[in-house]
């Protein structure tokens, strides 16, 4: 409710994110909601795990979010590629 996500919105609302990870560097904050990655309902943690080793096994380097503000819905697209 506090996001005005619709009624037929699910996500995850980002609660505690390291300064050094991926997600932060790409400007994602906590109180954040993750809508969506690779246009798949992000209900589920393990949706993120699965998509995240599929890119990677794919050789592909990135995901796309769909991340809900309070400003409204906007894609970001996150780097994971995998540097030695």
């Amino acid at each position: 409710e506090e996001m005005n996500l619709g009624s037929s919105e699910v996500g995850m609302i980002i609660t505690d994110l390291d300064t050094d990870s991926i997600l932060y560097k790409e400007g994602l904050r906590e109180g954040m909601v993750i809508l969506d990655v690779n246009y798949k309902k992000l209900d589920k943690v393990n949706v993120l795990e699965r998509e995240l080793a599929e890119a990677r096994s794919s050789k592909r380097d990135s995901l796309l979010m769909a991340v809900h503000t309070s400003n409204g819905t906007t894609f970001i697209t996150v780097d994971v590629s995998e540097e030695d």
